[in-house]
């Protein structure tokens, strides 16, 4: 039963991702090279998260960790994506002039939720494997993540709204939240 359940938690992440893909973010007639490779990898890596869930030994509290970690990835990206659909947000790495700052739902407090999301299920899986061999996709999946985030946030810096980007940045934390240092206001 725990098997069952962690490889449907890892399922239900992934196809939300899936699903997000086609109905969240402004269609593209074709997307950049970059969007093609980090979608072909985020397949393959699903594959061996969800073959690593199905076939290796599990420990309890391994399980119990991952399982957090999914349902938070979960609730983290459900939030963002209601908070931004039909706001014209792109995938990642397509170019495109970028849209007014928006800072409502979890872009309170990261710039970035999406993928956090994202990174906090491949966590998920390493942690409940317990597999270096699976950090290593958390890996080449965060370097795409953070190649998008910087590319859109240099984007930003350059666009019309830029002033307000950059006040942005200086309140909001890029996957963590900034924290409140002896009384000063984010």
């Amino acid at each position: 039963m725990v098997r069952i359940t962690i490889v449907l938690l890892a399922l239900t992440n992934f196809a939300l991702f899936a699903i997000a893909l086609r109905l969240l973010f402004a269609p593209e007639r074709r997307a950049p090279l970059a969007t093609r490779l980090m979608v072909a990898v985020g397949s393959v890596v699903t594959c061996l998260h969800v073959y690593g869930l199905a076939t290796s030994p599990l420990t309890v509290r391994a399980v119990t960790a991952a399982a957090g970690l999914y349902v938070l990835s979960g609730g983290l990206f459900l939030w963002a994506a209601r908070s931004v659909r039909g706001r014209g947000f792109r995938l990642a790495y397509v170019p495109g002039t970028p849209g007014p700052v928006f800072s409502g739902g979890p872009y309170r407090w990261f710039r970035h939720p999406l993928y956090l999301s994202y990174t906090l299920a491949w966590i998920a899986g390493a942690v409940a494997v317990l597999s270096i061999h699976l950090l290593f996709t958390v890996a080449a999946m965060g370097a795409f993540y953070v190649g998008a985030a910087y590319r859109e946030e240099r984007q930003m810096l350059r666009s019309s709204a830029g002033a307000e980007y950059r006040a942005y940045r200086r309140r909001t934390g890029v996957l963590l939240p900034k924290v409140l240092f002896l009384g000063r206001a984010p």
